[in-house]
């Protein structure tokens, strides 16, 4: 990561010319972080020796917030176009890292790229957009090596089985036969490390926000919970559950679904519809070899697995819809501005490609 934000604060072509360099002064040598500073200031005609401090010598990582304080007609273009101002933060505490955060400016048109250089504790910014600004985006390809909210990773499945508490709330109005499984499910998941307390659905008032949930069973009191804090794209009907456009079928199928704690963002609840008890003990056996997915779908009593993935939608705290600011400025503030689609991702290409291997030759000459 130290490497990947030198190439961000000096660019693709000096980034080279450093790499070339040291390869051709060190070439067979012994060579330090000490070395490659040198002859990253010789290149670039900087003065890196903070940037090497922080990243190759100290401990820890910045923990970076965003306010956008106003957006405001660019009266270097006439008026035609918009600056948004605003605050970037290092909230870590101690003393602060320097460090190049990038930041996109999305409009319904394009996005305006920029980069924050953030050497103290606060630094403020203004950013031209040519057209009406929508969102601010900080660091959204995570250019930065940098602590994350909660929120800017999916929930997944390895969250809760992480966690060292575990609440589990059966259904209650299930046939004792389902109940039964259901524990034993739970049971099996159970360690030293990762306590699981199982509770019927009559018996929970609210769900603790201390630790991970999970919820058993589609007719569960607390299902409709758990499936309203999920993402817009997740939608559950009489026989089909909806992913991002994509229909699952409720009959033969097992599903696991996961999304935030809707009491405490930092932990995740987890939803796991059955059609039938007799696959359950499969479940229990695959499920926690799924831990990277958000949701999951399995097949018949085997749990074949046959659908897998995770939440795209994002609800971090370094995105800012500054749509209401921008309508403002605008001098249309009755009228309600789009929401954007999903940032696309950079488009950064390679800083070398390989050249392709030349086709093997099989036999009798025939290239395979």
């Amino acid at each position: 990561m130290a490497f990947h934000m030198l190439r961000m604060e000096i660019g693709d072509s000096l980034f080279r010319q450093l790499l070339r360099r040291f390869y051709q002064e060190y070439e067979g040598r012994r060579a330090s972080f000490a070395d490659i500073e040198k002859t990253a200031e010789t290149v670039t005609g900087q003065d890196l020796h903070r940037f090497f401090k922080d990243w190759i010598e100290r401990t820890g990582a910045p923990v970076l917030a965003v306010e956008v304080t106003a957006v405001r007609p660019d009266a270097s273009r006439g008026g035609s176009g918009f600056v948004v101002e605003g605050t970037l933060r290092q909230t870590q505490g101690g003393e602060p890292l320097v460090v190049g955060v990038p930041d996109v400016v999305q409009t319904a048109t394009g996005a305006v790229r920029h980069l924050v250089r953030l050497a103290s504790a606060a630094e403020r910014f203004e950013v031209a957009s040519p057209d009406v600004p929508l969102m601010v985006h900080v660091d959204p390809w995570f250019d930065v090596f940098r602590k994350l909210d909660p929120r800017e990773t999916p929930p997944s499945v390895g969250q809760i089985f992480g966690e060292p508490r575990v609440l589990a709330v059966l259904p209650s109005g299930a046939p004792a036969a389902e109940i039964a499984a259901w524990r034993e499910l739970f049971r099996g998941w159970q360690s030293g490390s990762h306590a699981i307390d199982v509770k019927l659905d009559t018996e929970v008032t609210d769900l603790p926000a201390d630790r991970a949930v999970w919820v058993a069973g589609r007719s569960n009191r607390w299902a409709s919970r758990v499936l309203a804090a999920g993402p817009q794209g997740l939608a559950v009907g009489e026989s089909a559950v909806v992913i991002d456009g994509m229909s699952i079928a409720l009959a033969k199928n097992t599903l696991v679904l996961t999304a935030r704690h809707p009491g405490n963002f930092e932990k995740a609840v987890g939803l796991l519809l059955a059609d039938s008890a007799a696959a359950l003990p499969a479940l229990g056996r695959k499920l926690p070899h799924y831990g990277k997915y958000s949701y999951l779908g399995f097949e018949g009593n085997d749990a074949t697995n046959f659908a897998k993935g995770q939440w795209q939608e994002s609800d971090s705290p370094l995105d800012v819809d500054v749509r209401r600011l921008a309508a403002a400025a605008a001098g249309f503030a009755d009228v309600k501005l789009p929401r954007p689609a999903p940032l696309a991702n950079d488009g950064r290409k390679a800083l070398a490609e390989l050249p392709a291997p030349a086709p093997a030759v099989g036999r009798g000459g025939v290239r395979n």
